[in-house]
């Protein structure tokens, strides 16, 4: 009886023993788990970076990228130029300003030196003095965007990688006081002349001024205007233009569509030449080198517009093929003549449409609106 419960006690013992061994065992485990779980990610991570060290990783983006700023307006024009030969898609989005941002005295001024220097370019069929004697009072609002280069689906280009191009979006409003002051100018100059009792009291025909101001070397992109269909025509007429012929638009009275039947059949030539003083005037005014040669490419009614055409790097253009999306028919009014479209197709020269449009707006078509410069600003100037 003594040694069974000998026997139970060793029994109990040694159970109680490996019990906590096995505890004990546990534990530990449990201790490596906890620590593994700290020290795993950055043992991981620097396995990681020793393999990857000095390697680069590359990863596709939607917008196209650069690797250097502007140094020049006409870089700006032609970067513009050469993201439309390789197809891309120019898109505009609103930016923030700084708050370093030019005043609207500051903007006004800049924007009458430059309307300035364009007056006396034939930039636009007709000019009144007040684009280019504005004040904070004419500015009603300001906008600063951004606009930037999407690829485009053309196949075996790599792309222009164009940089982002800044702009300020400026509309102006005639003011009363300057409607006053020309109302009185204008009766003091018609005084005498026939048939002035018929004419409307008026020396400014447009009312609205929309600019499209480049915000780091202070140049005009393009601009456009609004006024009243009356008062433009006259106005038209005192330039000695066959308006609104000239733009291949319809006039939206009886008495318009008989004066178009007894305009001269070569209003196609009057275009043309309008085209080429656009296009070299923009081109001086810009600053960029471009070649003589002119593309016309009126692509919708309303339209007197030509391609600049700019050479490749070596200073030369192949001319079989630059991208250029004319379908070849003749958009302008006359339509029996005939306009010679070149075929440009792809290649190292680069185009840019340049000219100026027409287009009636508002009920019963009593407004006009007319843009000049850069094709790709139009839409940005709405009215």
């Amino acid at each position: 009886m003594t040694d069974r419960k000998k026997r139970s006690r060793k029994e109990k013992k040694w159970i109680s023993l490996d019990n906590m061994m096995g505890k004990a065992l546990c534990i530990l485990l449990v201790v490596i788990l906890t620590v593994g779980a700290f020290l795993a990610p950055k043992m991981i991570n620097n396995l990681y970076d020793a393999g990857t060290l000095m390697q680069i990783t590359y990863m596709d983006l939607d917008l196209s990228t650069y690797a250097v700023a502007y140094t020049s307006f006409p870089e700006k024009i032609e970067a513009i130029a050469r993201a439309e030969a390789v197809g891309e898609k120019l898109s505009v989005l609103s930016s923030e300003e700084t708050d370093e941002k030019l005043s609207d005295e500051e903007l006004v001024e800049i924007t009458n030196g430059e309307m300035e220097e364009l007056k006396d370019s034939f930039v636009m069929p007709f000019w009144e003095e007040w684009w280019s004697g504005l004040s904070e009072k004419n500015l009603v609002s300001r906008e600063k965007n951004t606009l930037y280069a999407q690829p485009g689906e053309q196949e075996g280009t790599s792309g222009s990688e164009m940089a982002p191009v800044q702009f300020w979006t400026l509309t102006f409003e005639i003011n009363e006081n300057q409607k006053v002051i020309q109302e009185e100018e204008y009766q003091r100059m018609m005084e005498g002349m026939k048939g002035v009792d018929s004419w409307p009291p008026f020396a400014f025909v447009s009312r609205k001024l929309i600019v499209c101001l480049d915000a780091d070397f202070y140049k005009i992109y393009a601009f456009g205007i609004e006024g009243e269909q009356d008062k433009i025509w006259i106005q038209y007429e005192m330039y000695g233009w066959e308006f609104p012929d000239i733009f291949g638009m319809v006039f939206p009275t009886t008495a318009g569509v008989e004066y178009s039947k007894i305009i001269s059949d070569d209003i196609n030539n009057t275009q043309m030449m309008l085209t080429d003083h656009f296009v070299a005037d923009w081109s001086a005014y810009w600053g960029v080198d471009t070649e003589d040669d002119v593309v016309y490419g009126a692509a919708a009614q309303g339209e007197i517009m030509g391609y600049m055409i700019f050479p490749n790097e070596e200073g030369e253009v192949d001319d079989a093929g630059v991208s250029y999306e004319g379908d070849g028919e003749n958009k302008y009014v006359d339509t029996s003549s005939v306009i010679e479209y070149a075929d440009w197709s792809g290649g190292d020269g680069m185009l840019l449409a340049v000219g100026c449009t027409g287009q009636w707006d508002g009920e019963d078509n009593e407004l006009w609106i007319q843009r000049a410069g850069c094709r790709e600003f139009f839409e940005m100037m709405q009215f």
